[in-house]
């Protein structure tokens, strides 16, 4: 997007908007000009390098986020869907399948290897579940080092419904607890 040049780093703004219509400001840490060789001043693309907001108030959401400059807010670049994460939240950082890739075929059982990390000492892996596509899969395997990094070995089984089907990995909780068969 052009951006209006930017004289000192306070004139870049960046906000996000959650889909409450709550607002917070994330810090912008630095900009780099896309093309070095334009006048410092002038309307040009730029790359935005910011520190997302914390505290009680910010929630892992997809949200709107916002940048323009301060002295043209109307001239904002507005992204939407920018997904906040909680950085204190298991995440799922690898998934690999004998097909390559994430791929995994639902017309016959695959095994699927799931890299976790940040996953709770507290919730004993015998009592770990793996839904895929709302239905249970069979965990053979689930190891968790010092460090909070998990690996998960499952069956995902068979389903006729076509398209994207959804993974849901529960710490602690029995299979199927909340959870649909449908």
């Amino acid at each position: 997007s052009d951006f209006p040049g930017v004289a000192f780093l306070a004139q870049a703004t960046v906000e996000l908007e959650w889909p409450s219509g709550a607002t917070a400001a994330a810090t912008v840490l630095s900009l780099r000009r896309l093309d070095p060789s334009r006048h410092p001043l002038a309307v040009q693309g730029i790359e935005v390098d910011v520190e997302t907001p914390t505290g009680s108030s910010v929630t892992a959401s997809s949200v709107t986020l916002r940048a323009y400059h301060a002295l043209f807010p109307a001239r904002a670049a507005t992204f939407f869907g920018f997904t906040l994460f909680d950085a204190a939240q298991p995440e799922v950082t690898g998934l690999s399948t004998p097909l390559g890739g994430s791929r995994v075929a639902m017309s016959m059982p695959t095994e699927v290897s799931i890299t976790v990390e940040k996953a709770p000492a507290s919730a004993p892996v015998s009592e770990w579940s793996l839904r895929i596509g709302g239905r249970a899969a069979q965990i053979s395997n689930a190891a968790v080092s010092e460090g909070g990094s998990a690996s998960v070995i499952a069956v995902a089984g068979t389903s006729d419904a076509a398209g994207v089907q959804h993974g849901l990995l529960l710490f602690g909780a029995p299979s199927g607890a909340g959870c649909d068969e449908a």
